[in-house]
Parts: C-alpha cells; structure tokens; sequence
C-alpha cells in the first residue's frame, strides 16, 4: 500500500489525505485485486457485493477472517458448515463484504 503522502504529489495534495491510499495491491495465488481510496463525489458505498475468497489452509483463512473482522462486524462466525470445512462472512471496517472459506476435503 502507498498512501497519498508517500507520493511524490505529497505537496500538491491536501494534508487530509496523506493518510489515505493511492494505490494497494493484494496477491491472491497469482490474481492481483488493486484498490484505492475514492476522494469526494467520486466515493460511493459497497453494496450489493460479497467478496469470497477460499484457502485450502485452515489457519490461512481463520488468520484472513480474523484481521478482516477487527474493527469490522462479523455476521457469520469462520465455523464448520456442511458446504465446507469452515465459513465465515464479516465486513471489514471500511464496509466491504467478506466471504473466507476453508474447502471440504476431497470436494475440489
């Protein structure tokens, strides 16, 4: 991640955004999923739109579930379901929704 701030545009841009981030990247398994912070008009809510992402690591996705839960709400504990080892679905602090799941063995 790369805040406003740590830019060369730092001075040009405005103090209250320094903070905030101009360009993330997460690898997911060879998939990157880019963001940024939306400034102004251009920000608008999520909804209407889950994000799931599977491991086939149980510790690797209760670790994910958890840090995407802190400060955030979680409306379905990362537990054992019969569709896989183990669920969960939290939005983050910024209002994103997460789907995290561990496959059923010998299901993929």
């Amino acid at each position: 991640m790369i805040t406003h701030g740590e830019t060369p545009a730092a001075e040009e841009t405005p103090a209250e955004w320094h903070d905030k981030i101009i360009h993330s990247s997460l690898n997911l398994g060879g998939r990157r999923i880019m963001g940024a912070d939306m400034s102004g008009d251009c920000y608008t809510k999520p909804q209407g739109v889950q994000v799931h992402l599977e491991y086939s690591d149980v510790s690797q996705a209760e670790r994910v579930f958890n840090r995407l839960a802190e400060g955030g709400n979680v409306f379905m504990p990362f537990a054992e379901t019969f569709w896989a080892h183990r669920f969960g679905m939290v939005t983050d602090r910024f209002g994103t929704q997460w789907m995290i799941s561990n496959e059923i063995e010998g299901c993929n």
